[in-house]
């Protein structure tokens, strides 16, 4: 597993190179006269209204001293810029719930000028935003509203050994977008992907979200369909990625429908 420190630098280099790619040329980072070229190529508009907020500089000063956080600060005073080098994949999911409205927000106004909706399926067949077609339980709060009802695998509390304490059964769950109807959906809240495995209610297990996330911003994420996504883009001026059809193989609880790794024919209509 990545340590803390790995995975900040990680993070560190995704989210400042459009910055580096920005400012490089002119800096004397490099002298590759192509790379003004792709800038400008990629530039939305050429309008500088990104905010990257504190995250990237914070993560780029807790770098190991070396030639990369020298070139990343480099970039420290921009300009900074939207553009296409930048895909906000699932929006801007290290801080906000992702795909939902505020995450691809985020994302946009932090300099991403492609954003990508995962679609999945509900219920009845209405295409929306989601990463994997059963993952309600760990992207939702699904299972402390009454849908919990209708989840393929009920919430399953924590069990540990009455003697030493140690765990030897993860609590569980599975909850999948084609457990429910499109209004039913429409009335969950969006939070950070975790759960917690030693949990022994289900507002516990809604918790265990990573140290290299937060949850200041998952106060109640707004859900979104295929389409509304589509026009929120518009409205951000960014690009739509392909979307990704989550492979599912999963039989709904209460039609019976066996729903498998392409949609049905009726979602394409």
């Amino acid at each position: 597993m990545l340590s803390r420190t790995i995975v900040s630098i990680i993070v560190a280099v995704f989210v400042a190179m459009p910055m580096l790619a920005t400012v490089a040329h002119a800096d004397g980072v490099s002298d590759d006269g192509g790379l003004e070229h792709f800038v400008n190529k990629h530039r939305k508009n050429g309008k500088s209204y990104v905010q990257l907020g504190p995250r990237p500089f914070y993560l780029v000063e807790k770098m190991p001293e070396g030639k990369l956080k020298t070139a990343l600060q480099q970039c420290s005073d921009g300009p900074f810029y939207k553009t296409d080098f930048s895909i906000g994949h699932r929006g801007a999911a290290l801080q906000f719930p992702e795909h939902t409205k505020e995450s691809y927000q985020a994302a946009a106004r932090m300099g991403a000028g492609i954003l990508e909706c995962d679609v999945t399926f509900t219920k009845d067949l209405a295409l929306v935003c989601r990463h994997s077609q059963c993952d309600l339980h760990t992207t939702t709060n699904i299972l402390v509203t009454p849908l919990a009802a209708n989840c393929s695998v009920p919430f399953s509390t924590a069990e540990f050994d009455p003697d030493t304490g140690v765990l030897t059964k993860a609590a569980s769950a599975q909850c999948c977008t084609s457990d429910i109807t499109l209004d039913e959906y429409k009335t969950l809240c969006g939070k950070m992907d975790a759960s917690n495995p030693n949990a022994t209610s289900a507002a516990e297990f809604l918790g265990g979200t990573p140290g290299f996330r937060t949850d200041l911003y998952a106060t109640c994420g707004t859900l979104l369909t295929h389409a509304e996504s589509i026009e929120l883009f518009k409205e951000l001026n960014a690009r739509a990625q392909s979307p990704q059809r989550a492979h599912a193989i999963h039989r709904s609880s209460q039609s019976g429908l066996l729903l498998t790794g392409r949609l049905p024919p009726e979602a394409n209509r």
